[in-house]
């Protein structure tokens, strides 16, 4: 096997999955980027697909470089190398794996996105960082 195809293994199993919670009727926001490419993918179409995405089929919504596209109640926006994506009005059958890809010649670049949607009614968690805590001594 050359050296070619083990970095390419290699690069696809470290990206790692972005887990996001999100509750029914709420809007959640995140950020896809760091796409392990060797080229610059500033000037690349950038898109949200539904999992297994390996069809144009598959893709809700494009944006291009530079721009913002809106489709129901999802948002896009492509600047730079990072693609900023929006879901409103959350549903609980909004729950399941996207991805955020990027068209450039030869295999798109993706992301994996793992989306949990709750009711919120039981759910809830609480941080506490003891570094800044006024009750903590050190």
């Amino acid at each position: 096997m050359s050296p070619w195809f083990s970095f390419v293994a290699l690069t696809l199993v470290e990206m790692q999955t972005l887990n996001i919670i999100g509750h029914v009727g709420k809007r959640v926001s995140f950020v896809c980027s760091d796409w392990n490419a060797w080229t610059n993918v500033k000037s690349n179409v950038k898109y949200l697909c539904i999992s297994p995405c390996k069809a144009d089929k598959h893709i809700i919504i494009k944006a291009e470089s530079g721009r913002t596209k809106r489709k129901d109640r999802i948002e896009l926006i492509n600047r730079g190398q990072d693609l900023f994506v929006s879901i409103t009005h959350l549903q609980m059958s909004d729950s399941k794996k996207y991805f955020c890809g990027v068209e450039r010649t030869g295999p798109d670049l993706l992301r994996e996105v793992n989306l949990k949607v709750t009711d919120g009614k039981f759910e809830f968690s609480i941080l506490i960082s003891t570094k800044y805590h006024p009750f903590v001594k050190k």
